[in-house]
């Protein structure tokens, strides 16, 4: 079918721009070590083991110039992967990577995002977030991880599903290194998204019920086929959507969650990339206030969605009158 094909090649590319991404990003996070290395050898040279007047080397917090939760007390969580995601809204830092910092756990965790909503198990969302935010359980107590059986059961799930992907199983996935007690077990029920095909059906999402285009596509582009994940997800946007930063949020939203349907045969249409560049623009210093100095979310990177200018791909704006409807 035309837009099965169109939605696989959309998944393909997402899968190698968050690979590319993870590479490059790793590479900058070797090039800082190497520097940060180097400056910390120049202060110990400088003033001996007291290190004289050297000036210490810089934390990963001094260097992302976000605020570090020096009182180690409990904090919301906000990174979107996340939040309301994972049966627990508060999270301690700093982690076992020393982030203390939600921005720097971000930056690791953005480029898990595509891996994570592909659904082999909700347990590798839990995984990955409470490796990098863990529970907070009391600000007397250290943050709980996932327990080593919570890795181990999801690594057997999913390894083999995400190497189809192109994914490798994440080094900092050790599971052989987590605890064993006092800690977060596994989900006993957990979606999977098994669908082989996409299908166009009515919008029900309930934050697009004012939206123009009524018909929408399962699973989405980021390989998301469940309502109440999907739902939950848009939710942590309300309050961004309550700022009234742009006239456009709502309809990119949903084009996004659920991209719309158009024509006959069902085409798939995403937000056209003016859409996101203006919500980008217009909301992205909102979302960062909102979400305590984090940067606008990676799945909302305006690169990802087609041109108006482009006629090779279909893209719809707020203003297009819609073509398909389901009676």
């Amino acid at each position: 079918m035309v837009y099965t094909k169109a939605l696989t090649i959309l998944l393909v590319l997402l899968v190698l721009t968050e690979i590319l991404n993870a590479q490059q990003a790793t590479a900058g996070r070797r090039q800082r070590g190497g520097r940060n290395n180097q400056q910390q050898t120049r202060n110990r040279g400088s003033g001996g083991r007291r290190g004289g007047g050297g000036r210490p080397a810089s934390s990963p917090a001094d260097e992302e110039g976000s605020t570090q939760n020096t009182d180690n007390a409990c904090e919301e969580i906000q990174v979107p992967m996340c939040k309301g995601l994972i049966g627990y809204t508060q999270t301690k830092l700093p982690n076992r990577f020393n982030h203390t910092t939600q921005l720097q756990a971000y930056r690791v965790l953005e480029h898990m995002w595509a891996m994570i909503d592909r659904g082999c198990s909700d347990n590798l969302r839990l995984l990955a977030c409470s490796l990098y935010l863990p529970k907070c359980d009391g600000p007397r107590r250290a943050g709980q991880e996932p327990c080593a059986n919570t890795c181990k059961m999801t690594q057997r799930v999913c390894q083999p599903r995400l190497e189809e992907l192109g994914y490798t199983w994440p080094a900092a996935f050790d599971c052989d290194a987590l605890p064993k007690r006092a800690c977060i077990r596994h989900l006993a029920q957990h979606n999977t998204c098994d669908r082989p095909y996409t299908l166009c059906e009515r919008i029900d999402l309930p934050m697009c019920q004012n939206v123009s285009f009524t018909v929408g596509m399962f699973p989405n582009m980021f390989g998301q086929c469940h309502r109440s994940q999907i739902i939950t997800e848009m939710e942590q946007f309300q309050p961004l959507l309550d700022s009234n930063c742009s006239p456009n949020l709502r309809f990119f939203l949903c084009g996004v969650y659920m991209p719309f349907c158009t024509h006959t045969e069902g085409q798939l249409s995403l937000p056209c990339q003016e859409v996101c560049t203006e919500v980008r623009v217009a909301c992205g210093p909102t979302y960062t206030r909102l979400s305590g100095g984090l940067p606008w979310p990676n799945k909302f990177q305006c690169h990802r969605y087609p041109s108006a200018a482009n006629t090779n791909n279909t893209c719809v704006m707020p203003d297009d009158a819609p073509t398909m409807n389901l009676q």
